[in-house]
Order: C-alpha cells, then structure tokens, then sequence
C-alpha cells in the first residue's frame, strides 16, 4: 500500500477530479460516509448520545460536516462546531455546511460562541476531530490552539479525520500541540505522518478507507514510500516448497557472531535463521566459545582463531573466505565485539565476500570511522543499524536520526550504494532508488535484549533460500514483528524475550502464507 505526503495525496485528488471526472465534492461525501461507518462499527449504541463534531474552515471541516449529516440523518445527535467561524468556510465546505443547515442540523459558530466549548465537549459522548486535515504546514495558534488543548482535557474518546489536527502529515511533528485520538479513519492512501513519532503515537488505531480514488491513478504514479501489507508481501513470499527437497535446497548460511560475554547474540541469530527455513546454518565463533549450544544444536560450527579478548582475529580471514565460497549468505556482527583486530577482520571479509551480506550490531560499529567502505563491497550488502548505529556511521546524534527518518535512510542508503533497515518502532527499509517501506508490525515489547540479533537471523535465513536482500528485509522485518505480536499476545509485552519471537517465527510464517490481511495498523 503507497504511501504519501500532503503533496502527493492533493495531486491524486486533482488528477481525481481532471484524468476521471471525479469532483472533489464526490470524494469529501465519501470520506464523511466513511467515518460514520467506522464510528457506528466501532463505538457500539450512540443513537441519540450527543456527539461534537469540531470542525474547521477547509476541506477536512468538509469531510466532518458530511460526518455530522450522516450522524443527524441515523438518529443520532451531532452538534458541529465550526472552531474558525462560520464567515471563514470555503470550497466543498461551504457547501457542506449549507447542506447541513437546510436539514436542520445544530451548528455553533466559534468565532462569536467560543467560550461554548468547554460545555460542549462536556456534555458529549464522543468527539470527532476535523479541523485540519492534511495540509497543515505551521504551529497551530490562537483559538485553534486552545480548543486542540480543550480537546485534550476532556479526556473524552476522539475520533480524528485524516490525521490528528496539529500532526503534520509529511514529517509526523507536531506543529505547536496535536490532538491525541483513539482511532483515526485516514483517505485513499496513509499518509506518512501516521508512521513517523510523535504523530505515530497520537493517531490510535489508524484504519485506512477507500474514498473512490481510482486504482490505476495511484498505480501509474511512482510514490517512493510503500508499507509493507500482505498484498504486497505475497508478490515476494518464498513458494512452498517441493516434495523432492533436501536441506540443501533451501541454501547455507554462514553467521560469524560472538565474542567472550556476547556468545548468545549468535544462538539467537542462527536459532532464528533455522526457523525461518534456511536448510544449514554454520556459527564461525572465536574457538574457545565453541561449546556445545542446546539452544541451537542444529548449528554446526566454525572455530575461529581469536584475540587474547576473546573475540574473532585477524587470523581467521583465510578460514573464513575459504569456508564461504559456496555459502549462500553470510550473517555478520551479532555480539562480535569493537575489538580493532576483529574491526580489521571485518573489513577486510566485506570487500572479499561474494556471497550476500547482512551487516548488523558491532559489524556496524566497527566501521563506524569507514562508511565509504560500504562502497567498495561487490557482494549484495543490507545493514541493519538502530538509531544508535545510523548515528555513529553519520556521525550526528540519535535525536538528528529519530526527527529525519524517512528522509536520512533513504539518502544514506542512496550515498553508502546499499540497501538499509533502519530499525526502531515502525522500522524502515531503504535502497539506493531512494524508495522506503514501512513496516507496520510489532510492539513495544520486543524492546528487550536480543531481538536485533534475532531479526539478522530471520533476513538472513530468507536469503539464503534464494530471495534478494532486500526482499528478504522486506519479509523478516515483517515476519519478525507480527511474531513479536504473536508472543505478546500470548505471554504480555512485559516479560518478553527474544527467544519468545523465535518460536513465534514458523507461525507467523504461516499466516503470511495464507494471505491473511488487515486494513487497519
């Protein structure tokens, strides 16, 4: 499903309006028509409950007073109040509000009746926000303001129309406060301040509806920011597999891991790499680690020579090109280490290898001072840094990271010439193109030791079964957050651990298998 800014989604309802025919009268009905369903669906028995629609001067207004003529017409009780004043309404909203006067609906004009609120949302039931939609640019101020913060206080139930008033649409920030809704019913597409923090956070259960914008507009148009669903993720899927089949089939992974005190970053990522399908997986961890593992006894081994430190040595690059001629994959960082040495091991290995590449943890760290060797590597390349490592590789802060995501992993995949997850709550994957895909699943229970180590696993495990590296990170970021959810919703998100999501992996693959969906995030 595309994903789009304020720009983008203006231009589909012109070209709604110019390529189809399609007024942008018709489209604001049915997004008005939209909500009400969703709110009938959703908030049980409201018929005669008092309802406050808070509506502004545009098109959004537009959309909420359709709402409110849905409402009257279904028995229920809506009172509209227009925040700006009834003299500032324009376009299809004009309309609108004529409409809603000839049958009778009750209407508050803000501008004369402000002092009205406060009892208003008092007395109401639930609140619908339609006071800006999309294409707020500047922080909010004056009377907007406080009936956002007024909103906020009531501590009443807030459905938002589009995007949470306040919330940029583009950037996800928050332009001066923002309203904190429950659920937000958004139009035609999502937009991509649904995804980025805070807006994220204020927008509640996001459902997305079809207001009429024909598919093959937004299919002719190359909107670079997608979010990974299961229509898109059935395309990519791995097939099932064959009857005549042997471990073989489904490749070899090679994961160098471990250090002294770190050994459990490399069962989690072999572990995980196993259960996502990969036919073999060897572990290349320094010798004296080289230890009988019950948690992942599938796992063959590859001793390595090692520092005094405990971690993989310069010595071991031989060995290890040698060993991975015709391995399908190769996993690096999980608890590895900065050791220098094992820093030069690494970047010595990364511009040998031919085989593809999953980059993640300490092998990011280590090459923190030598991001243009990201270039110098022939092999297919996917690294997988948190806000932290992204940092490092930048040299700029976690706060520059988390306030520029979308935009800064796109540009840096473009500038390092690889494909990039950048990890976090609604994790992004970039190529070099500059397109970005988001994923939607997840939550915060997988904030816990271990689960980075797990998600390089998972990638890693499909790549080696014949998918690209990105189409691998496309699936495994997937598939390792819905096997996060899975878990959390049998043990909580509290007591998480990353070995929970690993024994979640097969049935969360199951699921994307059988094209089981949702439409709301």
């Amino acid at each position: 499903m595309k994903v789009v800014d304020s720009n983008e989604m203006k231009q589909l309802d012109r070209e709604a309006a110019e390529a189809f025919g399609i007024p942008s009268l018709l489209l604001m009905e049915m997004a008005g028509q939209k909500t009400f369903a969703r709110i009938a669906s959703r908030f049980g028995p409201l018929k005669k409950k008092p309802v406050l629609i808070v509506a502004g001067e545009g098109n959004n207004g537009g959309d909420g007073l359709v709402l409110a003529r849905s409402l009257f017409q279904e028995g229920f009780s809506p009172t509209v109040f227009m925040v700006s004043g009834l003299r500032s309404l324009k376009g299809d909203a004009r309309t609108q509000i004529d409409i809603y006067k000839k049958i009778g609906g009750q209407i508050v004009d803000g501008e004369h009746y402000f002092d009205s609120l406060p009892a208003l949302l008092a007395q109401s039931r639930l609140i619908a926000d339609a006071i800006f939609g999309t294409g707020l640019s500047r922080p909010v101020a004056g009377k907007i303001l406080e009936a956002i913060r007024l909103i906020n206080r009531s501590e009443k139930p807030v459905i938002a129309l589009d995007i949470p008033s306040g919330v940029s649409a583009d950037s996800g920030w928050v332009l001066g406060d923002a309203v904190k809704a429950e659920i937000t019913v958004t139009y035609g597409l999502p937009k991509k301040g649904h995804f980025l923090f805070p807006g994220a956070s204020l927008r509640g259960k996001l459902f997305v509806e079809d207001i009429g914008i024909p598919e093959a507009l937004v299919e002719r148009k190359h909107f670079k920011t997608e979010l990974l669903d299961i229509p898109f993720l059935e395309k990519i899927f791995p097939k099932a597999r064959r009857q005549e089949s042997h471990k073989g089939t489904f490749g070899h992974l090679l994961v160098i891991a471990g250090s002294r005190g770190k050994r459990g970053a490399g069962a989690l990522c072999c572990k995980a790499a196993l259960r996502s399908g990969a036919g073999l997986v060897t572990w290349a961890l320094p010798q004296q680690l080289d230890l009988p593992d019950p948690f992942v006894p599938e796992a063959m081994t590859l001793p390595l020579p090692q520092t005094p430190e405990g971690t993989p040595a310069l010595a071991a690059e031989k060995m290890i090109l040698s060993f991975s001629k015709d391995k399908d994959g190769v996993a690096i960082g999980p608890g590895i280490s900065t050791h220098p040495e094992t820093g030069e091991l690494i970047k010595r290995l990364l511009v040998q290898l031919d085989s593809p590449i999953i980059l993640d943890a300490d092998g990011l760290n280590l090459l923190a001072g030598d991001p243009g060797l990201f270039k110098k590597v022939r092999a297919p390349l996917l690294l997988t840094p948190h806000p932290g490592e992204l940092a490092r590789l930048l040299g700029t802060d976690v706060k520059t990271v988390q306030k520029e995501r979308l935009a800064l992993v796109a540009e840096t995949a473009r500038q390092f010439g690889c494909s990039i997850l950048l990890k976090g709550a609604y994790s992004l994957i970039s190529n070099p193109d500059r397109e970005v895909w988001i994923n939607p699943t997840g939550n915060p229970g997988m904030a816990t030791a271990g689960t980075g180590d797990v998600l390089t696993g998972i990638i890693a495990g499909l790549c080696v079964q014949g998918l690209s590296v990105l189409d691998a990170a496309r699936i495994g970021v997937y598939l390792h957050g819905l096997s996060g959810d899975l878990a959390a919703g049998e043990k909580g998100e509290q007591g998480l651990i990353a070995g929970d999501l690993i024994e979640k992996i097969p049935e969360g693959m199951q699921l994307l298998a059988k094209g089981q969906s949702k439409n709301d995030f």
